[in-house]
């Protein structure tokens, strides 16, 4: 399948809508709020274009109901010194198709930043597939601020694997799991 990422336009627009509006992504992200308004839509899709962030669209053109349409989105942020979180998410019609795992590679690829993270809610399967697909190792829990619930434990994974002892050394918050989360 081929996948490819570019620049967010605004006619993403309504598209943004009507993938977020239901909440169903909302629930596995910190920053999509829901429900998902146009508003909402607008505004980041400034945000993005003036700040230059690294946020690129998801298009599958292989996929007969997609067509150069957006599905999702993965981005490459400045993280800590050396750093870039990646984040993503995809449309729930386009789910278990692989096409995250395919986004996050070429994105990496692309930014080629020496050192990535990525975090995950626990028990969010499908987000921590596509970092371990890429790579990462999971290097531990860390607690983040999440919405309205306060701090929330998220694993916290890293690539390449060799800079597992950096992040453990440089994050004096990481915790070390009791057990593997899943």
């Amino acid at each position: 399948m081929k996948v490819f990422s570019d620049a967010l336009q605004n006619t993403d627009e309504p598209t943004l809508v009507s993938l977020l509006h239901g909440g169903d992504v909302a629930r596995t992200t910190a920053t999509i709020p829901h429900p998902y308004t146009s508003a909402h839509a607008q505004a980041w899709l400034a945000r993005v274009a003036s700040n230059g962030e690294s946020h690129l669209a998801i298009r599958c053109p292989e996929i007969q109901q997609c067509d150069h349409t957006l599905v999702g989105v993965v981005s490459a942020l400045p993280y800590r010194d050396g750093w870039r979180n990646v984040a993503y998410w995809i449309g729930e019609p386009y789910r278990g198709l692989g096409i995250c795992i395919l986004a996050l590679g070429a994105l990496m690829r692309t930014t080629g930043a020496p050192r990535y993270t990525g975090m995950c809610l626990i028990g969010n399967a499908a987000s921590a597939r596509v970092l371990v697909r890429n790579g990462f190792q999971l290097a531990g829990l860390v607690n983040r601020p999440w919405r309205d619930a306060g701090l929330v434990t998220l694993q916290a994974y890293v690539y390449p694997p060799a800079a597992l002892a950096s992040a453990r050394a440089e994050w004096p918050d990481l915790q070390m799991p009791m057990n593997r989360p899943g």
